[in-house]
């Protein structure tokens, strides 16, 4: 399936921007290259979050794993174009399942490891999906049986595959399903242009929004943290980020795919375990959320480890205003904007520099550098006495060769808000820095949502959920700020305690809705009325300044 206007892309090819590489065919060139070369490894500490003993592959048993996993996919009857959910970690078995989709030419669709129930139906009915493959486990969630008991409830979902060694009745372990020396009998008939993965945001009116990307839209992505980053070739990387979503494919898995170098997994649970699994892995350069750069840093110091060079993740400008990295080896930054795109930039002291706002190259201020995104304002209403030339705060919308162009279609699925000239509005709000080059730092997004870890959460939804308890008093969701995931919902409940409205007795109600975690607030308070604004609604600003104290 391709969903991409050939003559507006025409650009992006002669720049370089894209190229004919399916992301599955950059590890067969590896193989081919260097097939004995350490290409990716799980944490030792695997089996503590998830089922299966760790794993690590050369890039030859990668890309036999790879030709087996598509083989599979195909003995099943699952035709090119095909839509296959996957809902699993941070592991080697993760990646063999996307990159042995990608080959076979169906669409991976990725699922923020948050979601429950409510979502993941919401979300592979919205994309027909024919199968899904879900991890036996994360931690203590039952992301197997989840997935299982979903599904059913889904109309066109043939076969609930399974990864590690505990899955439920009703889930096929995919181990048993694959031949070991399986192999495509012909390859897939499909370019760099078709759509390789189906990744989520948040849409306007609360249900998943899927955001489908071609191979090279994920390699333009993919070059805007490799080129800005300086990440050399057969680089040691390692990373805590799953690959669901715009950071875990396109500023982990790409660019590593693009050097040929070693990929180590790990999943966050402790700073000291994330520094032991960056020392252990002997890793050059670690991608990490900014709040956990010092933090990291200081620990591989005390250690006496070498440290790496770190790429900071700002989910969405969180943490941007205010916050310094004092390690001097955070050689690169990256704005997300939302799951549309992102910004590198390369450090020059302890703060982030702002975002650029038109054309982004990488690497910027190179002659002849590819443009991988362009981003513009688009500013709020001039207030009286503002001079017509005053730059101004507004939403920052995106357009270029890694954002999606077109929407998913069939009708069903919302479809992007995009201006006259086809860029994207993503729910960000921004202020100008400066006028010559004119750049702009991420304040966060519109009144009435918040982000939690980079996902939106409209407190509306949230509020209604609440609301709708049979036993439902009148209450509000309200966030307030967290420093390391963005901001924590809380929701705020008029009378006295009472039972069904403790944190974790909302906890369990959510739970039985299958909402996912994001959307789940982490406190309860009672309060004798509500803050009301001028305008009648809740002042949802009050209520967190109440509760900040």
């Amino acid at each position: 399936m391709m969903l991409i206007d050939h003559e507006a892309t025409k650009p992006y090819r002669t720049s370089g921007a894209w190229g004919r590489v399916a992301l599955d065919m950059l590890v067969h060139r590896a193989a081919q290259g260097h097939p004995e070369h350490a290409a990716i490894a799980d944490a030792t500490d695997r089996l503590d979050w998830t089922g299966g003993a760790p794993r690590s592959l050369t890039f030859a048993e990668l890309d036999r794993e790879i030709d087996a996993t598509a083989a599979a996919y195909r003995a099943l009857g699952l035709e090119e174009g095909s839509v296959v959910g996957l809902f699993s970690p941070n592991t080697v078995d993760t990646v063999v399942a996307l990159l042995g989709g990608l080959r076979a030419g169906l669409i991976v669709a990725p699922m923020p490891l948050t979601w429950r129930g409510a979502d993941i139906q919401a979300g592979l009915d919205l994309v027909g999906a024919k199968a899904v493959i879900a991890a036996d486990r994360l931690e203590d969630a039952p992301l197997a049986e989840i997935v299982r008991d979903t599904a059913v409830n889904v109309f066109g979902v043939r076969f609930v595959l399974g990864l590690g060694d505990d899955l439920p009745d009703g889930v096929a372990p995919f181990a048993e399903v694959r031949d070991p020396d399986g192999k495509l009998a012909e390859p897939a008939g499909f370019t760099a242009d078709h759509v390789a993965t189906i990744t989520w945001t948040e849409g306007r009116k609360g249900a998943p929004q899927p955001l489908p990307r071609s191979h090279n839209q994920w390699i333009a992505t993919g070059l805007m943290h490799l080129l800005e980053g300086r990440i050399e070739p057969a680089t040691v990387l390692a990373s805590a980020f799953a690959p669901t979503g715009l950071v875990g494919i396109g500023a982990v898995l790409v660019p590593w795919l693009l050097t040929g170098g070693t990929l180590h997994l790990s999943h966050f649970r402790s700073l000291d375990g994330l520094a032991d699994d960056i020392a252990r892995a002997g890793a050059r350069h670690a991608i990490l959320p900014e709040p956990l750069v010092d933090a990291v840093a200081q620990r591989l110091e005390a250690a006496g480890a070498e440290q790496p060079a770190y790429t900071a993740i700002w989910r969405n400008g969180h943490g941007a205003a205010d916050a310094k990295i004092a390690s001097t080896r955070a050689g690169v930054d990256i704005f997300t904007l939302d799951e549309w795109a992102l910004v590198a930039s390369l450090r020059a002291g302890d703060r982030p520099s702002p975002i650029p706002i038109g054309p982004v190259n990488a690497p910027r201020g190179t002659e002849q550098a590819p443009i991988l995104a362009e981003t513009r304002l688009v500013a709020r209403q001039r207030r009286n006495g503002e001079a017509d030339d005053t730059l101004v705060s507004g939403e920052i919308a995106v357009s270029g060769a890694m954002v999606p162009e077109i929407g998913w279609p069939g009708g069903r699925a919302e479809p992007p808000l995009r201006d006259d000239a086809g860029f994207v509005r993503t729910g960000l709000f921004a202020r100008p820095v400066s006028e010559f080059p004119v750049t702009a730092e991420i304040t966060g997004r519109g009144p009435g949502t918040a982000s939690l870890g980079g996902l939106s959460v409209p407190l509306d939804q949230v509020q209604r959920l609440i609301g709708e308890r049979p036993d439902a008093t009148k209450s509000a969701a309200f966030s307030e700020a967290d420093r390391i995931v963005g901001a924590r919902l809380r929701a705020a409940v008029v009378g006295e305690a009472e039972p069904g409205f403790t944190a974790a007795e909302l906890e369990a109600y959510l739970d039985g809705r299958g909402v996912a975690l994001h959307k789940r607030p982490h406190e309860a308070d009672a309060v004798s009325g509500l803050p009301v604004r001028i305008d009648g609604h809740i002042d949802r600003e009050a209520l967190a300044r109440r509760f900040s104290k």
